[in-house]
């Protein structure tokens, strides 16, 4: 595993760990009690305890595919300070609708849509003021980054496109193979039928009837010698009950490059056990 460390320019930066990147960011905003900074319903843990105790944090809806929900999230922005916003799953946010929003600080979390481009071609973490990202959760280098402006985001997408394109296409191709081997089944079904070009996927994501299935279908492959891991334990409060409900019943296929073909038949072997 790489790592990457100190400082590369004047507007990037690289830390240990992602929440590391982003205490800086609430120690840059001066951030105070009365202050709100608004948070994806649907997210890590990490994401959020750098922000608490030292502004207001307040959750947003997300739909089903982990959009954002701007109907209901416009009402919010008045009174915001700072818009956290993340690619889940390598699926990134409207840009024409991030591109609406004036006078708000935007936080943008790359972590899973690194190497994905928006619709209009521009890669993602360019629509953020700050964008940072928890490298080695989904690429093989230890750390984090945190960009300042496009124009360092742009160059952070630019180096890792040198370092991994292959493994970008190897995503897609692994994630071509699971939709089109995937068996029918009233007991889950992909969240994403279909994927672009664009699209720098981190995982394949499941969604299940409950939880218990999809704990089942975790154990099946772990026992197969695949790790799919949960995304995630979220913190928001419980009356979220439609992202709860994804975040108990979403299991997230690996398709990195270090699989290929042959495990993604033995993941297919696994999905029409408990099909």
């Amino acid at each position: 595993m790489k790592t990457i460390g100190g400082t590369l320019g004047h507007n990037m930066k690289f830390f240990p760990k992602a929440r590391d990147a982003l205490g800086e960011v609430a120690t840059m905003l001066e951030l105070a009690p009365s202050n709100t900074i608004l948070m994806p319903a649907y997210c890590c843990k990490e994401m959020v305890e750098p922000f608490l105790g030292k502004c207001k944090v307040i959750y947003y809806s997300l739909d089903n595919k982990l959009q954002i929900d701007w109907e209901k999230l416009e009402p919010m922005l008045g009174d915001a300070g700072a818009l956290l916003f993340a690619h889940s799953f390598g699926w990134p946010q409207d840009f024409k609708e991030l591109q609406r929003i004036p006078g708000i600080l935007k936080i943008e979390d790359m972590t899973q849509g690194q190497l994905s481009l928006y619709n209009d071609g521009i890669p993602a973490g360019c629509y953020g003021d700050i964008s940072i990202a928890s490298l080695g959760k989904c690429w093989p280098i230890s750390g984090a980054v945190m960009c300042r402006g496009s124009d360092a985001a742009l160059k952070w997408h630019y180096a890792m496109d040198s370092m991994f394109s292959d493994d970008k296409l190897k995503r897609q191709e692994n994630f071509v193979a699971l939709l089109q081997g995937m068996p029918k089944s009233k007991n889950f079904k992909p969240m994403f039928d279909q994927i672009t070009s664009n699209i720098c996927p981190s995982h394949l994501p499941l969604t299940f009837v409950d939880k218990i299935r999809r704990d089942m279908a975790q154990d099946k492959l772990g026992k197969a010698g695949i790790h799919a891991p949960i995304h995630w334990n979220i913190p928001a409060p419980r009356h979220f009950e439609a992202e709860h409900k994804l975040a108990d019943t979403i299991l997230s296929l690996p398709i990195d490059s270090r699989y290929g073909s042959l495990e993604m038949r033995e993941i297919l072997k696994v999905l029409e056990l408990i099909a």
